[in-house]
């Protein structure tokens, strides 16, 4: 089974440049048991979870998933593990 996960937005640079950035994913499941979801969302819980237990966060209680300290090197080891989003910028101008 493919996932496929495709982002396309529109954004304006401080210089006042118009863009179009296309983000894609495409992940392979490996079985019935290990499909494409099943590693897209499970991975970054347990990269998490490994970081909480090593004492890697100096964060506390619940937080939301959008602070670098959290994402970034969870978004580093998914790229080791080839789970990455590829990005195509154009200028719409």
């Amino acid at each position: 089974m493919v996932w496929k996960l495709f982002l396309q937005y529109s954004v304006t640079t401080k210089e006042g440049k118009k863009r179009k950035i296309v983000s894609s994913l495409v992940v392979m499941g490996e079985s019935k048991e290990k499909t494409a979801m099943a590693i897209t969302v499970g991975t970054p819980l347990a990269i998490a979870t490994k970081m909480v237990a090593n004492n890697e966060l100096s964060l506390k209680g619940l937080q939301v998933p959008v602070i670098p300290e959290i994402y970034n090197p969870i978004l580093d080891e998914l790229e080791e593990l080839n789970i990455k989003f590829i990005e195509e910028e154009s200028d719409l101008d």
